[in-house]
This record gives structure tokens, C-alpha cells and sequence, in this order.
């Protein structure tokens, strides 16, 4: 039996809350279940390629001869694409609709993955690096803003996570089959991207999926939004029977007065009324979270390198750490939509940084080993807690240029980073790390505290 809403129990012309109000009795069942394996598969490949470049790091150097500089010059490249597929990519996917830009998204990932087996030469990676990038930088921006535009308001920092946790496996994955393959021969990393390019099968998981009705509606084509909402909520109903009555709460008002609040479009829009002040404070997050993930999703198995140790022992700890980055995924799924957002924010940030101090100053490789575990799961933790809360600020007209501009001010931060880097580890040395980290965390703990929460949160507070 249908349960396709009446003029009873919603409005007769679809709005935002009726349309909040009806995607929020939708459990991640049948369709709703495949649009989270579709965007978990493309968290998967995302993440996966962004872990295999650190890793395989060390490796190149010794292959291709390439000293610190390049290897920065590579990482700097490689955030570079990332800004450009966030930025443009989050720009266009907010005028021309959430799949068809993730589509491209993960066929550029893809390719350019495939083409690191037959790069040679510091431009030839160079430019696949770029590639890879920018369809990395398109599928983190748009696969989290289409799940979120089609979960449950009161689900939609578990289900981010949850999502995520499956791109942690793919850092995960790709540490394990480094510490497999890379020592069997000295170009034994390029099966590393090689099997990065499997990311191609994906596409077939996004072929059918129902557009965004949010951003549908936010585009003024309410018919389409309609037909979409029914194909997801029939998708559902094949899977557990009759769906429930729709019910408008005070959470899905709050969603309908943040979808009604845009002031301008495009980049501009980011910036102009009640956005400048979250727009503002993510980047600054961002730009500071950066510094934290690069410095161990990048440049972990060099500093490693350089404390000392050889390469099956760096390798080793370095597979130990990242399959931290699963765990804290979970941990994220169980506790992102139970606990409020900004004790989360606080309390990992502050607890991460301390982990990080202790991982720049222990000499033995054991602690060392169980303290970078701790801290990839902490940072994996925060990771889908501060994309939520991303997902929260902003309305479906503004939500992917604005998550867009936010990510890669991080990205651009990331461009200079590592030659600040390579800088602060030729003059220092790898001990001056845990002290960046403390400093990184503590900045981060403090710009959380000023945003709004998420909406289940605010929807409780007094109406002004």
C-alpha cells in the first residue's frame, strides 16, 4: 500500500519542510541503502587514493630518485587539484544538480590513479597527481552533500560517518597492501595506484540513484523534486512495506527557515548575511584541520623515516596507525548524532592533541606505533563529526559551493604547507611535530566552539 503523503498531513505544494519532513521516516533501507553504498564506495576510492601517495612516498624517493622538495612539490600539487575540485566542482554540482558532477568526479580519480603506472619523471606525476586530485577534491564535496540532502535531518551525522568509515577502510586497505606489496620490489608501489584505478567499477552504483529533491527544490523545479522524492520513498517501500505518516517538527521547521534563508548564490553567497559567519569559521577550521591530516596522512612514513627507522618498520607502524582511522569512523557513527556536536568538537580536538604531543616525543617504536593508532582514530573521529556540521550551515541552494569553499581554503593552505614542512624538518627535525600538533588541535577545539550546532540541536532551543 502507498504511502505517498495526502493534503492531511503535509502541504499540497512541496516545500522544504514537507520535504525534510518526508525524507525523515526514511530508514537506509532499499533505495535509501543504496545511496549510501553508492557514496560509501566513492568515500572508499576517495580515501584510498589520498592514503597511497604518503605511502608509497619513501618508496619514490628511492626509485625516482626525489628528494624532500619534490615530494612537497608533489603533495602541494596533488592539494592543488583537490582546491580546484572542490571549488569548482561544489559550484557546479549547486547549478547543474549532485550526480552527474560525482559521476565525473570519480572517473577523473580513477584515471588519473591508473596513470601513476606509467608516470616517470617529476612532471609526469606531476600532472596525473593534479588529475587524480581534482576528482578527489569533487567526489569529497558532492558525495557528502548528496547524502546528506537525501538522509534523515535527525541521521545525517551518522550516516555521513558511517559512509566515512568505509573510506577509512580504504586508507586502511591501501596501508596493508603497502606493507604487502611495496618490498617486494623497489617499483613494486605503482600496483598501489593500480589497483586506485578500480575506482572505475563504482560508477555502476550511481547509475539510477534519484537526484536531490532539496536541491531540486532550492532550483525552483518542484515537479522534478516531487517525482524524485517518490522514486526514493517507493525504493523504501519495496524493502519494509507501508512507510510511516509524515510529521513536521520543530527540527524539520528548522530545516525549511535554513533552506529559505539564502541571500545570494554562487561564492558570493558564502559570504553575504547570516553564511559570512560559519563560512569564515570553517575555513579557519579547515585550514588548521589540514595541517593535523596532512602531517600524518602524508608526511607520517618520512617523518618515521627520519626518527630513524627502517623500512619495514615505518611501514609496519604506519599500517598499525591508519586502521585507527576505521575505528574512529565507527566510534563517529555511534556517538555523531547522540552527543551534541560541539562537545564532540571540543572534546576529540582537545584529547587529539595531546596524543599528538606524546606521538612527536616517545623514542620507542611500540608507544609509538599504539600512540599514531590513537591519534589516526581520533582524527577519523572528528573528520565526519566536522563534515555534519559543514552539511548543517548552509542551505541545499548554497550547500555544495559553500562546503566547497570551506574544504578547500584547507586545500589551499595545504599548497604552501609542505614546503613549510620540508622546512621545519631540515631545520628541527621530526621532533618539532608533536608541538605543530598540540598547537594545530587546541586552534581547532577553539574555532568549533563558534558554530551553530547541528539542527537537532538548535530545533530544541526557543524560537526568537
Amino acid at each position: 500500500m502507498s504511502s505517498t503523503p495526502t493534503s492531511e498531513t503535509v502541504p499540497a505544494s512541496l516545500d522544504a519542510a514537507s520535504t525534510a519532513a518526508r525524507l525523515s521516516r526514511l530508514p537506509a533501507r532499499g533505495m535509501a541503502l543504496r545511496v549510501m553504498v553508492a557514496t560509501a564506495a566513492a568515500y572508499f576510492f576517495d580515501l584510498y587514493d589520498q592514503s597511497a601517495f604518503g605511502i608509497v612516498a619513501p618508496a619514490m624517493r628511492v626509485s625516482e630518485g626525489f628528494s624532500l622538495n619534490n615530494i612537497a612539490t608533489l603533495v602541494s600539487v596533488t592539494f592543488t587539484g583537490m582546491l580546484i575540485g572542490a571549488l569548482i566542482g561544489g559550484r557546479i554540482a549547486d547549478r547543474h544538480g549532485r550526480l552527474p558532477i560525482l559521476r565525473v568526479g570519480l572517473v577523473l580519480a580513477s584515471l588519473g590513479s591508473l596513470g601513476h603506472v606509467f608516470a616517470s619523471g617529476l612532471i609526469t606525476f606531476g600532472a596525473f597527481r593534479l588529475v587524480t586530485a581534482i576528482g578527489m577534491g569533487i567526489i569529497f564535496v558532492v558525495a557528502m552533500t548528496y547524502l546528506a540532502e537525501v538522509s534523515p535531518v535527525h541521521r545525517r551525522g551518522s550516516r555521513i560517518a558511517l559512509t566515512a568509515f568505509f573510506g577509512g577502510i580504504g586508507g586502511a586497505t591501501v596501508a596493508v597492501l603497502g606493507r604487502t606489496i611495496i618490498p617486494l620490489d623497489p617499483d613494486a608501489w605503482r600496483w598501489l595506484f593500480a589497483i586506485g584505478g578500480l575506482g572505475l567499477l563504482a560508477l555502476g552504483l550511481l547509475v539510477r540513484l534519484p537526484e536531490s529533491p532539496l536541491w531540486l527544490l532550492s532550483r525552483g523545479r518542484a515537479d522534478e523534486a516531487e517525482q524524485e522524492l517518490q522514486r526514493l520513498e517507493r525504493g523504501v517501500e519495496r524493502a519494509v512495506g507501508t512507510l510511516p505518516p509524515v510529521v513536521i517538527e520543530n527540527i524539520v521547521h528548522e530545516v525549511a527557515a535554513d533552506e529559505e534563508s539564502v541571500e545570494g548564490s554562487g561564492w558570493r553567497g558564502a559570504f553575504r548575511g547570516k553564511m559570512l559567519r560559519p563560512t569564515i569559521l570553517l575555513m579557519a577550521i579547515w585550514i588548521v584541520y589540514s595541517t593535523v591530516t596532512q602531517v600524518f596522512s602524508v608526511w607520517l612514513a618520512t617523518i618515521l623515516q627520519m626518527r630513524g627507522f627502517d623500512s619495514e618498520t615505518l611501514l609496519t607502524i604506519t599500517m598499525v596507525a591508519i586502521v585507527g582511522a576505521p575505528v574512529g569512523m565507527l566510534l563517529a557513527t555511534a556517538f555523531a548524532d547522540r552527543l551534541p556536536r560541539k562537545v564532540q568538537f571540543f572534546g576529540v580536538a582537545v584529547i587529539a592533541g595531546i596524543v599528538g604531543l606524546l606521538f612527536g616525543i616517545v623514542p620507542a617504536a611500540g608507544v609509538i606505533g599504539a600512540l599514531a593508532f590513537a591519534h589516526f582514530m581520533l582524527i577519523a573521529w572528528f573528520s565526519p563529526v566536522l563534515n555534519a556540521a559543514m552539511m548543517d550551515e548552509y542551505p541545499s541552494a548554497l550547500r555544495s559551493t559553500g562546503a566547497g569553499v570551506a574544504y578547500s581554503s584547507g586545500r589551499l593552505w595545504s599548497i604552501i604547507f609542505p614546503f613549510t614542512v620540508a622546512a621545519a624538518l631540515s631545520a628541527y627535525g621530526a621532533g618539532i611535530i608533536g608541538w605543530v600538533l598540540l598547537t594545530a588541535w587546541m586552534l581547532v577545539a577553539i574555532l568549533g566552539l563558534g558554530l551553530r550546532g547541528s539542527v537537532t540541536s538548535r530545533s530544541t532551543e526557543p524560537a526568537s
